[in-house]
């Protein structure tokens, strides 16, 4: 009997605890976890149908120091830290049509919300692209992380 009631109480402890980057996110939506802290973009990655497992970060170094505040359900604050960037600091737009939905209208595309942690949101969009007269599915994922 007292091995259950430890054994209970180790469980209602396990399951109070947060996440390991100290922020809870449990109950809020996706538009509240995306506004709750500052994000870097630290990955952006491309791939066509034609080239599988062939992906291109194509986020420079320069910009993986920048920091994106989303400061309310329409404007996102860009800090640009970086030297070899002459870019200043902007206000950008963006919104999401439900808040608790997974679609992101972010940097002029509409992405979808793959996965959501305390630390790291991804999202995801694919698009057409014709090349000389050949049209390939591109295909992108976005990282943002604490």
């Amino acid at each position: 009997m007292l091995f259950g009631a430890a054994m209970l109480a180790l469980m209602a402890l396990a399951a109070c605890e947060k996440d390991p980057s100290g922020t809870d996110i449990k109950g809020k939506t996706n538009q509240e976890v995306l506004m709750m802290q500052p994000w870097h973009l630290t990955s952006w990655t491309d791939s066509t149908e034609s080239f599988p497992g062939v992906n291109q970060n194509i986020v420079e170094p320069c910009l993986k120091d920048d920091v994106y505040e989303f400061i309310n359900t329409t404007q996102v604050k860009l800090t640009v830290n970086s030297v070899c960037d002459a870019e200043t600091d902007n206000t950008l737009t963006w919104n999401m049509p439900d808040p608790k939905g997974t679609t992101v209208n972010f940097l002029n595309y509409s992405w979808t919300i793959e996965t959501v942690a305390a630390d790291k949101v991804t999202m995801s969009r694919d698009y057409l692209f014709n090349i000389d007269g050949v049209t390939y599915t591109i295909f992108e994922v976005l990282t943002l992380t604490k």
